[in-house]
């Protein structure tokens, strides 16, 4: 009855460390393909009229450089304007986020830039954040261009 005992639980323990086993195995041999975020752009908002800003994104058609510069142009929310956000989505999936931050006294200055080292195709999102309520106001992928 001590054998029947001991074989009883020696197959029940057994199965489970087999199974845990094969599973790692089966995983680590099997290719997982990169998670990417798509580039699509999304939806985007208009700001309040009173507290209107522009922006504007420029893309280098070099293809040594592919910079792409953001460029805060102010408007009527500009003194409001806390905080500009820029996203770069670039075409491995992989963001960057750059920000422009009011400072201490005063306001935005317009003019000021966030840059990026582009990719061959490059999704570019940008929230602005006004007296607190952040708003999308601009996201579009831009492939790089050259010249012919």
């Amino acid at each position: 009855m001590a054998g029947c005992a001991t074989t009883g639980p020696g197959p029940t323990s057994t199965p489970t460390p087999t199974a845990a086993a094969t599973s790692p195995v089966t995983t680590a041999g099997t290719p997982v393909p990169a998670t990417t975020v798509p580039l699509v752009a999304g939806p985007t908002v208009t700001v309040p009229p009173r507290f209107d800003v522009a922006i504007d994104v420029l893309r280098d058609s070099n293809t040594y450089t592919r910079k792409i510069n953001v460029i805060f142009q102010g408007g009527l929310g500009q003194s409001a304007t806390q905080r500009v956000d820029v996203t770069d989505t670039h075409d491995d999936g992989t963001t960057e986020t750059k920000s422009i931050t009011r400072p201490e006294s005063g306001s935005i200055e317009r003019g000021s830039t966030v840059t990026f080292t582009g990719t061959s195709v490059d999704r570019i999102q940008v929230a602005v954040t006004i007296n607190g309520v952040t708003y999308q106001i601009y996201d579009k992928v831009l492939p790089l261009q050259t010249r012919p």
